[in-house]
Formats: structure tokens, sequence, C-alpha cells
């Protein structure tokens, strides 16, 4: 069943769960009004916002704004998948540096152990 909620940082898109900030990225200009922190709409059913006093607005039953909401999931969960790869090809890369750098750090340092046992060695043969 078809329906949009919003309560606290949490945007939920026919039974799926999503976070506010992600919403935000594909419909920047949400926002609830004054008063309101949360609203639930199911398309010609109701749409009602929840106030901080704990009661409810009802409002019309057809809101234009929502049914796009309910017709953007798609887009929503390609954006989080996106930003999944994109993340994760980060910490690939970040991780090959990690590598470089601590085969970098061993090289140095087993460079500088043969220096310090060449330079005991030439000691000794005098």
């Amino acid at each position: 069943m078809e329906f949009f909620s919003h309560l606290d940082d949490k945007v939920v898109i026919s039974g799926e769960s999503f976070n506010l900030s992600d919403f935000m990225k594909i419909e920047p200009n949400y926002s609830l009004p004054d008063g309101a922190i949360g609203v639930f709409y199911r398309p010609g059913e109701r749409k009602y916002y929840i106030m901080k006093d704990n009661y409810q607005i009802n409002e019309s039953a057809k809101w234009i704004d929502g049914d796009r909401y309910i017709g953007r999931i798609n887009d929503l969960k390609i954006l989080i998948e996106d930003e999944n790869i994109e993340n994760q090809k980060r910490k690939e890369e970040i991780e090959k540096i990690k590598q470089n750098s601590d085969a970098k750090a061993k090289t140095k340092m087993v460079e500088k152990e043969l220096r310090e046992y060449f330079r005991n060695e030439k000691k000794y043969q005098k």
C-alpha cells in the first residue's frame, strides 16, 4: 500500500524507511509547516500533520507533493546506492594508500636496518 510519512529524522515511503537527510537530497524544498513534527499521507484516503502538542490537523486526501514523494522512491534508492558505491570506492582507495604507505615505511625501515648492519660489519672487519 502506498503512503508517505515523516516523523523526526525518518521518512517512510510505502513501508521503506529512509533518513530525512537522504530524502532532502532529492526533494530539497520539502518542509513541514510551522508547529508540525510529522506528516502521514495515504493517497485518496487521508493526510494529516502531527503537531508538537500531539494533536493532528487533518488535510485534504489529495496532496500533489505527497504523490510526487511516493513516486520518487526509486530515485531515492538509486541515490543511496550510488552514494554507497562511491563510499566503497573511497574506502578502497584509502586502503590502497594505507597499504602503499605501510609498504614504503617497511622498506625504509629495512633499508635503515641494512645500513646499520653494514656499518657494524665494517667496524668489526677493521
